[in-house]
């Protein structure tokens, strides 16, 4: 497994990904247009220049937020998504960051598990956050 920069090629199968993952999927414009911030980092992870899984996240000073992240269904299990959210964190850590931040809904217990390993507090609920009316969890990490 090879963990490398979020490159603009990998947008249509993060895209992809993402649709597959998620109901309330970010479309290939949202996507487009994260990654042409100047603000964005985000990485993927690549089996034979296959990307399994990504990460994507925004730097505002000294704070980060991250947006995106999903591992392919095939490949879960494995620590991807544990591998993606360190490498962000470090790159983070190396542009001067110092509070990490993320939402995730409060019925995925597979990332909350996952963020709560990285270091993660969940520090508020956000009351129906996304459009289905499911609670989102804010959390928080330190650096």
């Amino acid at each position: 497994m090879l963990i490398r920069p979020w490159q603009k090629d990998d947008n249509q199968k993060i895209s992809s990904l993402e649709k597959e993952c998620f109901s309330d999927a970010w479309s290939q414009e949202m996507i487009e247009s994260a990654f042409s911030s100047p603000h964005f980092s985000g990485f993927v992870i690549c089996e034979n220049q296959e990307v399994l899984g990504y990460i994507g996240g925004q730097i505002l000073f000294e704070q980060g937020e991250i947006l995106l992240v999903a591992v392919d269904k095939n490949y879960r299990g494995n620590g991807f998504g544990k591998s993606l959210v360190n490498a962000l964190i470090e790159s983070f850590k190396d542009r001067g960051v110092e509070q990490l931040f993320l939402e995730v809904r409060v019925g995925n217990s597979v990332a909350i598990s996952c963020y709560e390993r990285c270091g993660f507090e969940r520090i508020a609920v956000r009351k129906g956050y996304y459009a289905d009316g499911e609670d989102a969890i804010i959390m928080e990490k330190k650096l």
